[in-house]
């Protein structure tokens, strides 16, 4: 009970910090992400190197990372021109010539996961200003609405697989998950999409039913990927910093794979 209600207050606290910093406006919502990015990579990094033969460059990520964020950030909120982005291949190369230095055996695989995390990790977040700006100006209804539809589909998938999950969804990775909770979340998704339409009048019903479909699929697949990470790591949780979560992977890892679909869907179609 004590574990729930840790939980329940740690997630609140988690929500109003996202949603003010949405409402309060699009420097807030840079800097509030710029830190969980970092925070999300320190964790990626962390977990990672804890699998033998695994040495991800973590300066080099960082710079290159973060720089990648900023960048994002500020070319979507107007503040850049988008030709400062040529900067970027110049820092990768950078991190390559770190490798005269290193001189280890798997210079490829560490290569490899030092990038990985710039693309599970901050440009998903990054993306959060491209999501916010999808109307040429800064607009919070887009990504609070999406944080919703993640929120209730997690707490209805949990709740109903804790009711009455029975089906194993994938017991190899995840073995709490089921098949009775993935609809579960689906359904729940579907009906907070009228209460969306509600409190954000003037807003297209249909455009928030397709992506609480997307989000409902995805967001889970997100969260079977990232236990596929700790598992292979040997770790319970990606971090501790937020109390009955875990770390920062452990509360976004749905968030990292519905929000590319997202951008791509906005760019295409809308």
């Amino acid at each position: 009970m004590k574990n729930v209600v840790i939980r329940s207050i740690s997630g609140l606290l988690f929500a109003f910090i996202v949603v003010a910093g949405f409402v309060a406006g699009s420097l807030a919502v840079g800097v509030i992400f710029f830190l969980f990015s970092a925070l999300g990579l320190v964790e990626f990094y962390r977990m990672m190197g804890k699998q033998p033969g695994l040495n991800p460059r973590y300066t080099a990520g960082y710079l290159v990372g973060m720089s990648t964020y900023v960048m994002i950030y500020l070319a979507a909120d107007g503040r850049m021109d988008i030709r400062w982005f040529w900067l970027l291949p110049c820092l990768v190369v950078l991190m390559l010539f770190m490798e005269l230095i290193y001189r280890e055996k798997n210079v490829i695989i560490n290569i490899s996961i030092t990038v990985a995390g710039w693309f599970y990790v901050v440009l998903p977040f990054a993306l959060l200003h491209v999501i916010s700006h999808v109307g040429e100006t800064y607009s919070y209804v887009l990504p609070i609405g999406i944080f919703c539809l993640l929120w209730i589909n997690d707490s209805g998938a949990y709740f109903v697989g804790r009711w009455i999950g029975k089906h194993k969804l994938y017991e190899k990775v995840s073995p709490n998950k089921t098949i009775e909770g993935l609809f579960g979340g689906i359904l729940f998704s579907v009906i907070a999409t009228f209460g969306l339409v509600e409190v954000f009048p003037g807003t297209d019903h249909s455009q928030w039913l397709i992506l609480s479909l997307l989000i409902a699929v995805l967001a889970n697949s997100g969260d079977l990927f990232e236990s596929l990470l700790k598992r292979t790591s040997g770790v319970k949780d990606s971090g501790n910093i937020l109390p009955g979560h875990g770390g920062v992977l452990d509360r976004f890892d749905g968030l990292f794979f519905v929000l590319p679909f997202i951008v791509a869907y906005l760019k295409l179609f809308i």
